[in-house]
């Protein structure tokens, strides 16, 4: 992963993580302006970062079921999610 922020990584030692347990876990270091995700699970990676060049998350990477593109995705969602919230905000 080539990026400009510093790489967090994230080693699930034990169980599998549940999709919900990996937003979760995101979502906390979302919380701390983190930008770039390298999670673990055994073998299994995934990567997650942010590019302010074209302000879009991107991701690849497998853990079982669970791909980084789909989180890549989840999280642009909730990022458009947010603006509009903002926006909406601002226009009322």
């Amino acid at each position: 992963m080539s990026t400009t922020f510093d790489i967090i990584t994230i080693n699930y030692e034990k169980r599998k993580p549940s999709r919900a347990v990996i937003m979760r876990t995101l979502a906390e270091y979302l919380k701390q302006d983190g930008k770039a995700f390298e999670l673990c699970w055994g073998e299994n990676m995934i990567d997650v970062y942010f590019d302010p060049r074209d302000e879009q998350w991107y991701g690849y990477g497998w853990i079982k079921e669970i791909g980084g593109d789909s989180i890549a995705k989840e999280l642009n969602e909730i990022r458009k999610q947010a603006h509009r919230k903002l926006l909406n905000l601002w226009n009322t």
